[in-house]
Parts: C-alpha cells; sequence; structure tokens
C-alpha cells in the first residue's frame, strides 16, 4: 500500500511540476533547437512518455531496493548498514534508469520540437536507431546517483532535527500525544523540499549534459558511450563554463516542489495507513 502511495504520489506531481521541466529544458538546449518553438508554448508536449514510464520505473526502484537490501543483508551481516542501502539503492537507481532513459529521450525532444512535430510517433520515427532510445543513459545514472546519495541522507538529517516521528498513533509513547498528519506533511515536505534543491543545485551541470545528450538521439550518430564527453568539450570550448548552470534556478523550484510534495505525501501517507491497519486489526 505504502509503494502505491509513493507511486501515485509521484505520478501526480510529475503533472503537476511538468512546465517547469519543460521550461528547463528548453533554456538548457542549443540555440538552433531553441529556435523551434516559443519558450512558453505546448508547455506539457512529450509528457505522455512521464505517464507511460513514472509508476513502473517507481516500482521498479522499490522492489529491486527492498529485495537487494534484505539479500545483502543476509548474505554479508557483518557489512554497515549504511552501505548495505548505498548499494541497493544504487542497484535500483540503475534499473529505474534503463527504465525511465527511453521516456525521458522522447519526453524531452518532444519538449523543444515544434508542436506539429512533438508526438510520441514522429519523435521515435526521427530516431536513426532503437539504439538511440538509450542515448544519456550514462549521464542520467551519473545524475541520479549522487541525487539521490545526498538528497536522501540530508531529508533524513533535517527531518530529525525538526523532531518529528512518523509513527502512527497506536505506536507512540505515552505522553507523546496525537500525531497531525498536517505537520507530518509540513515538517516531511519541509525537509524534502530543502534537501531536493540542494542536490539538484550539485548535480546542476551534469543535467544539462544529459539534456544535451538526449537532445542529439534523433540527429547524432555517435556511439552512447562517447557522446557525453563529447557534449562537455563542446559546452566547455563554444559556450563556457557558465551554460553548466543554465535553468538551474528552475530546475532547484522544480525539484524543491516536487521533492517536498512527493516525501510530505508519502509520509503522511506512511503515517494514515498505519493509523488504518491498527484500526482494521481492532
Amino acid at each position: 500500500d505504502i509503494y502505491e502511495a509513493g507511486g501515485i504520489a509521484a505520478f501526480s506531481v510529475d503533472l503537476l511540476i511538468y512546465p517547469l521541466d519543460t521550461l528547463k529544458t528548453r533554456l538548457q538546449a542549443e540555440r538552433n533547437v531553441k529556435l523551434n518553438r516559443g519558450l512558453f508554448r505546448g508547455l506539457y508536449q512529450g509528457v505522455g512518455s512521464v505517464i507511460v514510464a513514472t509508476l513502473p520505473a517507481s516500482g521498479a526502484f522499490f522492489t529491486t531496493y527492498e529485495h537487494s537490501t534484505r539479500l545483502l543483508t543476509t548474505a554479508a551481516p557483518s557489512v554497515p548498514t549504511p552501505f548495505i542501502h548505498a548499494g541497493s539503492s544504487a542497484l535500483a537507481e540503475s534499473i529505474s534508469c534503463a527504465i525511465i532513459c527511453p521516456a525521458e529521450v522522447i519526453k524531452q525532444n518532444a519538449q523543444v520540437a515544434p508542436k506539429a512535430e512533438s508526438s510520441f510517433l514522429h519523435i521515435v520515427r526521427a530516431l536513426p536507431s532503437p539504439f538511440a532510445l538509450f542515448k544519456g543513459y550514462t549521464a542520467l545514472v551519473s545524475r541520479n546517483l549522487p541525487q539521490v546519495a545526498l538528497q536522501f541522507p540530508l531529508f533524513e538529517f533535517l527531518r530529525e532535527r525538526s523532531h518529528l516521528t512518523t509513527k502512527p498513533r497506536g505506536n507512540r509513547k505515552d505522553g507523546e500525544g496525537p500525531l497531525a498528519l498536517g505537520e507530518v506533511f509540513l515538517r516531511s515536505g519541509g525537509s524534502g523540499a530543502v534537501a531536493a534543491a540542494t542536490a539538484s543545485l550539485v548535480t546542476q551541470p551534469v543535467d544539462v549534459v544529459k539534456t544535451r545528450v538526449m537532445l542529439t538521439a534523433t540527429t547524432s550518430t555517435s556511439p552512447i558511450s562517447l557522446a557525453g564527453v563529447e557534449v562537455v568539450g563542446k559546452i566547455w570550448k563554444e559556450e563556457g563554463w557558465r551554460s553548466f548552470w543554465r535553468g538551474g534556478a528552475l530546475r532547484m523550484v522544480w525539484m524543491g516542489v516536487g521533492g517536498g510534495l512527493y516525501l510530505g505525501c508519502y509520509e503522511s501517507a506512511k503515517v494514515w495507513l498505519g493509523e488504518e491497519k491498527e484500526v482494521e486489526g481492532l
């Protein structure tokens, strides 16, 4: 039930903040790509790929994470728990990225295309080969792994500093008083927003590279493994280091709002579902 709530929360947040993602992609694109459309027109172009990929990617992440954590804990009981969690999350995120990468390629190319050329079929037909759907996978993993590694420890730290517990009422200690879902949402959401925005700032340069690589999927036949290196060199030589921070403010807002809403909803759902199960057991 918690995983379903998490998936629904992620899906709802993706739809809500999708226009910010579109604007960020357009700001990060090369100048000749930007001329293909107005900055604020068709802000939901490519949203269909997100609808298709969000739930299975989220499900794959949580399933892989839980199973690998249990397996590693049993196979290597002497390994410190943080290392087990780090390894499990890295494996889970790598698998999740493999599912989301084709959707990201289609989405980002649709976001910068003229409206008449932004459909799913038009983008797919423009790809030189099926392998182009995985253009930018390495950059996607290179961005997401440090993003997750920084965001969640920071979230837990900030949440603990707020003296927040997400135990349901029946499991709380005497004298703690009832737990308000609104308080859980606000404190978890606030901690999640700060953590996500901070992590997005650190990983911003890699996000720019990922965007540029994926936008070459319909025009370039360069090997996937070399594309990221080529893009880094081109940006540095032709545009300067400041271009690696293009769209950074929008991405911080997008990630902050998304991370806050998602983690706020997720932690609130954990409390609410815990209370529901307790009532059912009476």
